[in-house]
């Protein structure tokens, strides 16, 4: 590797040395590499099957007797979820805007 072109690529950009060479010896263009963090579980996700079963059951029933995510939300409280209502209301538009309603 060519010491001249690593220092004068690190003069310009405001990364580390180790950051830079990976660059240099990945293959094609240096702007596809990224870093990729793996997926973490989120509160959410032991309760994503609990609250799909309970829109798919909603979603045959008339409009006045569907619940809402206030409800649902409350549902998986008493299961012990310990995460936001936002987090559910997001699940649930996510659900709805995939067309599965």
């Amino acid at each position: 590797m060519n010491i001249c072109r690593l220092k004068r690529f690190n003069n310009a950009q405001v990364l580390s040395r180790n950051t830079i060479k990976k660059w240099l010896k990945a293959p094609g263009d240096s702007a596809a590499v990224k870093y990729q963090r793996a997926k973490q579980p989120g509160k959410l996700t032991a309760f994503e099957s609990r609250l799909l079963l309970a829109l798919e059951a909603d979603a045959r029933r008339s409009r006045k007797d569907r619940r809402t995510a206030k409800m649902l939300f409350e549902k998986i409280r008493k299961d012990d979820y310990v995460g936001d209502y936002t987090i559910v209301c997001d699940f649930i538009c996510n659900w709805r805007n995939q067309g599965n309603q």
